[in-house]
């Protein structure tokens, strides 16, 4: 029940195995980590040094001293890996927290999940460190790596009354970034069973690309520079980097195949190719280097300077509705130096049923329009500091935040839905 008192008184460096220097097969099922970088194995005890700061800039504080710590509520984190883990149960997370893997899957070596829902549960609970005597939430670490683990997470997670999903990750395809396609049909199955998920909005607003696709004779499709580019910026002496392309293909099933075929290739500046991917899209698996979805993917590690992207049109069956993405992720300085998107919301951040975060102390914090509003719905302040003296501002860390935070509301208002915690964390 509503206490009516207080109505009156809220890494990105992905080690990906694929390459796309040679393409021997499609590309793996991977979602986006919402964090610059994971910290590294041997750190992930340090301690989240400004934890007053984020309780009071929430408002969380003033939850904790009525004693409002999340108790009664089950939040569940969704994530690709929680590396470390078991060495924080009893430190940092409750001991009785569990980890739910799928039979037969190996969690991720990172630990973006680990720091996801150690400030999840401390934002909830107002602990520095795990009290047995005060009151708090419980915890379940899902290891979501893949659609097939997802659906898995989601069928669970329905099944063990789960209250709150925190869901630090994107995806760059699976949708046509309008809140449909095959992954947002599986998170729509969590929301219509009343689990309120909580999605980072991603941090995307410097790094995504989006126009129609058109072409030459030869293939050539129309990007911005010299109508046949598209230029991006590196900062740092060396970054790991992520490029992809997909294509608006998709619809509300994981097993639609597409027959609309698009290349993208790298090359430095002089024209020189780094890197390309190249897959065969055309809708029959028997052939060589055969993917069934409208993406492709290049990770690579590049060195300081700008870069230059092409797109080749294989099929020659796109029309005016079709539409091409690109993104570009690294370190928070990469840059896409043509055309930015105005809407650089991923799946499922566009679902108009999750409530998407965004990070008010970050320029790279992904927004967008759609025909249900705009999103993100909420922002946070995200900025995390560390023991070890990193210092972390993304959208991922501000889901876990207002996620955690709205435990807290939950112990004190009851069951809350987006609607009502809409109307919470605006007031």
């Amino acid at each position: 029940m509503m206490n009516m008192r207080r109505i009156q008184t809220t890494l990105l460096l992905l080690a990906l195995s694929f390459s796309c220097r040679s393409a021997p097969k499609a590309p793996a099922d991977e979602v986006i980590s919402l964090l610059p970088t994971d910290p590294t194995p041997n750190e992930t005890s340090v301690d989240i040094k400004n934890l007053p700061e984020l309780w009071q800039a929430t408002g969380a504080s003033n939850l904790h001293d009525s004693n409002d710590r999340g108790q009664g509520v089950k939040i569940a984190v969704f994530d690709n890996g929680f590396l470390g883990w078991e060495q924080e149960l009893g430190r940092t997370l409750p001991p009785e927290t569990k980890l739910i893997v799928r039979e037969g899957v190996k969690p991720a070596a990172r630990n973006h999940g680990l720091i996801m829902a150690r400030l999840a549960y401390a934002m909830a609970s107002g602990q520095n460190a795990y009290n047995k005597n005060l009151p708090h939430p419980e915890l379940y670490l899902f290891v979501t790596t893949g659609y097939e683990n997802l659906q898995y997470a989601v069928d669970q997670a329905i099944a063990m009354g789960i209250d709150i999903v925190l869901y630090s990750q994107v995806w760059e395809y699976g949708g046509n970034l309008d809140g449909r396609g095959y992954i947002n049909t599986t998170v729509n199955k969590a929301v219509n069973a009343g689990i309120l998920w909580v999605n980072a909005a991603g941090n995307f607003a410097r790094g995504l690309y989006r126009g129609p696709i058109s072409s030459d004779a030869s293939g050539s499709v129309t990007l911005p520079h010299q109508d046949q580019f598209l230029r991006f910026e590196i900062a740092e002496e060396m970054a790991q980097t992520r490029i992809t392309l997909a294509w608006n293909d998709f619809n509300d099933s994981y097993d639609s195949v597409t027959n609309k075929d698009l290349d993208l290739v790298l090359e430095d500046t002089e024209g020189k190719r780094i890197a390309i991917s190249n897959f065969v899209q055309n809708g029959d698996n028997k052939t060589d280097h055969f993917a069934p979805h409208s993406w492709e993917m290049i990770n690579v590690p590049l060195r300081k300077g700008t870069y230059h992207l092409r797109v080749k049109n294989n099929s020659f069956n796109f029309d005016p509705s079709s539409e091409m993405r690109i993104g570009v992720y690294g370190p928070e300085s990469t840059r896409i130096i043509d055309q930015v998107a105005s809407n650089t919301i991923l799946t499922p951040a566009d679902n108009a049923g999750v409530l998407t975060v965004g990070a008010s102390d970050s320029v790279s914090s992904s927004r967008g329009s759609f025909s249900f509003g705009g999103k993100p719905e909420i922002t946070s302040i995200s900025r995390v500091q560390l023991s070890d003296g990193q210092a972390i501002t993304s959208t991922s860390t501000a889901a876990a935040i207002r996620a955690g935070y709205l435990a807290a509301l939950w112990s004190s208002y009851g069951e809350l839905n987006r609607k009502t915690a809409l109307i919470l964390l605006n007031r």
